[in-house]
């Protein structure tokens, strides 16, 4: 639904220089940082009032980890794995999907943009251009996400390459059902 949504405005309005890029990462860090942050806070202190002195440390480093968004990193470097009985969640390890969808929400601006300007000819030129940009993006990540699950499904799980293909298949509906007139002045990026 993210991939959606976040396309079909990027599509409806795409970004013309990196100024217009900057104001639509600004309005996601004012949507979404606040709330992240107070969810953060309050759990820090909920696990430093209930639990043992012994999480602290592992809930503390992945609370930072998910107020800069990268949670999914780190955990996918510390191959943590949801099913090993001996790998303890932290009370924030469910912030790793937000921070994929975060690190989609900064790339794909970017790719539409740069396919937008590829195909600014004409809206049929533009159109073309869009789909085959988010179509390749689609097709190398799940490519690369059934190679890295084979090969090290741990870390797979977490890391955005493997996971960019589900948020892009919903860039890809929302593109297939757009019926606007795609702009096609010139971009500045």
């Amino acid at each position: 639904i993210s991939g959606f949504l976040i396309t079909a405005h990027l599509v409806s309005r795409p970004p013309r220089r990196p100024r217009d890029l900057a104001d639509f990462w600004g309005r996601r860090i004012r949507r979404l940082l606040p709330a992240s942050l107070l969810v953060l806070a309050c759990t820090i202190a909920a696990v430093w009032l209930v639990a043992p002195e012994t999480e602290w440390q592992a809930n503390a480093r992945d609370a930072q980890l998910a107020a800069l968004y990268v949670l999914n990193w780190g955990l996918a470097g510390s191959a943590v794995d949801y099913l090993a009985a001996d790998n303890l969640p932290t009370a924030v390890q469910h912030f790793w999907s937000l921070s994929v969808e975060e690190q989609f929400y900064f790339v794909w601006p970017i790719l539409v943009a740069l396919a937008v300007l590829a195909g600014r000819r004409s809206a049929r030129a533009t159109t073309i251009a869009l789909a085959t940009t988010l179509g390749a993006v689609v097709l190398a990540s799940f490519a690369f996400s059934v190679e890295r699950t084979a090969s090290n499904p741990a870390a797979a799980y977490f890391i955005t390459p493997t996971r960019m293909w589900e948020l892009g298949i919903g860039g890809l509906v929302a593109l297939l059902v757009s019926r606007r007139e795609l702009p096609v002045a010139d971009l500045r990026v």
